[in-house]
């Protein structure tokens, strides 16, 4: 049976300086699921911590240079990556949940959320 890609994320980012833990309830499978899409965890999980430019991964990816640097791009602007500018060139990399993506929606946040 294929792991749960959501469950795979959740115990990817739980690694990460103050973790993401498993719930009795599974409410944090449901946050996930609020925040990514099945692709973007995808993308997440092919990713690590280290920066790197969308020409570096986009093999490891699956998607042309210019598709990576898209949906790299897009992933960035909703808080799901950490990017940073390097000269004319942005840089992406995985970052943990707190101290990173949940501050990230901080002008995004619903009431749902």
């Amino acid at each position: 049976m294929a792991k749960d890609i959501y469950r795979e994320l959740q115990q990817r980012l739980d690694l990460y300086s103050v973790g993401f833990p498993a719930t009795d309830s599974g409410v944090e499978i449901e946050i996930l699921k609020f925040l990514f899409s099945d692709e973007d965890a995808r993308v997440f999980l092919k990713l690590t911590h280290l920066l790197e430019p969308p020409e570096a991964v986009h093999g490891q990816l699956g998607l042309s240079v210019e598709a990576a640097r898209e949906k790299l791009a897009d992933m960035a602007s909703r808080g799901l990556l950490f990017s940073r500018e390097q000269g004319d060139r942005t840089l992406y990399g995985t970052t943990s949940f707190v101290h990173g993506i949940y501050e990230y929606q901080t002008k995004r946040m619903s009431r749902e959320f």
